[in-house]
C-alpha cells in the first residue's frame, strides 16, 4: 500500500504545482513607478498575434480574427507613419513539464519548437522590436521594460490576444508601473466576450482607457 500512498502524493503534488503554475502564468508583474514627465513617447504593443493562436477556428471565429488583424494593421500603419514604435510580443511556453501539458492539452500551441510561434502572416507591418515572454505579462521579460525606458515611452497602446489573459495581464503590468494605457477594443480578441467586458470595466477603474 505504501506505493499507492506514494503515487497519490505525487499526483497531488503535480496538481498543486500545475495550479500554481496556471495562477503564476497570468499574475501581472510589478516594478518601479516610471516618471511619465520624462517619457513623452508612445508605442503600439501587439500581444501574441501568432500563427499558433490565430489559425485554429475553435479558438476564435475566422471573421473575428480577420477584423482584429485588419484593425491592428491600420493602427500599425498609423504608428509607423508618425515615427512611433510598433512592438511585437510573442508567447513561448517554458519548461519541460509546461510544454508537455501544452502539447497534451492544446496541440502544442505556443510550445517551444512549434512552427507557429511567428507573427500571423496577415500582419502586413514590420515591427520596431520583438520580445519573447513566458508569462502573460509582457513585462515579465525585463528587456521589454528596459527598451521602453531607453526610448522614453510613457504610453502603451495595447492590442492582440487574449483579452482575458495576456492582454489584460500586460495592461495590469503597465498600470502597476504608472504607464498610460490605452486598449483598442476592435483590435483585441477574447474567447469569452462576457469575461472581457468585465476585464475592460476593471481596467478602466484602474485608470486605463478603452477605445472602441
Amino acid at each position: 500500500m505504501e506505493w499507492l500512498y506514494g503515487l497519490v502524493a505525487i499526483v497531488a503534488a503535480l496538481a498543486i504545482y500545475t495550479l500554481w503554475g496556471m495562477i503564476r502564468l497570468q499574475t501581472p508583474t510589478r516594478g518601479p513607478l516610471i516618471d511619465r514627465a520624462t517619457r513623452p513617447g508612445e508605442a503600439l504593443v501587439i500581444v501574441d498575434v501568432q500563427r499558433d493562436f490565430t489559425a485554429t477556428e475553435e479558438t476564435y471565429a475566422p471573421d473575428m480574427v480577420e477584423a482584429a488583424i485588419g484593425s491592428i494593421n491600420t493602427l500599425a500603419d498609423r504608428f509607423h507613419q508618425s515615427g512611433a514604435p510598433v512592438l511585437n510580443i510573442r508567447h513561448v511556453f517554458k519548461g519541460p513539464y509546461v510544454n508537455f501539458l501544452v502539447r497534451l492539452l492544446s496541440g502544442g500551441r505556443g510550445a517551444a519548437g512549434s512552427s507557429g510561434l511567428g507573427p500571423d502572416p496577415r500582419l502586413t507591418h514590420g515591427h520596431t522590436a520583438d520580445f519573447i515572454k513566458h508569462r502573460g505579462d509582457a513585462f515579465s521579460n525585463p528587456a521589454f521594460g528596459q527598451w521602453l525606458g531607453d526610448h522614453a515611452i510613457g504610453k502603451l497602446v495595447i492590442v492582440g490576444l487574449d483579452g482575458n489573459a495576456c492582454v489584460k495581464s500586460t495592461a495590469d503590468g503597465a498600470l502597476n508601473r504608472g504607464y498610460e494605457v490605452e486598449i483598442i477594443d476592435a483590435a483585441v480578441l477574447a474567447q469569452s466576450g462576457a469575461s472581457w467586458a468585465k476585464q475592460k470595466n476593471r481596467l478602466v477603474a484602474r485608470g486605463a482607457v478603452v477605445t472602441a
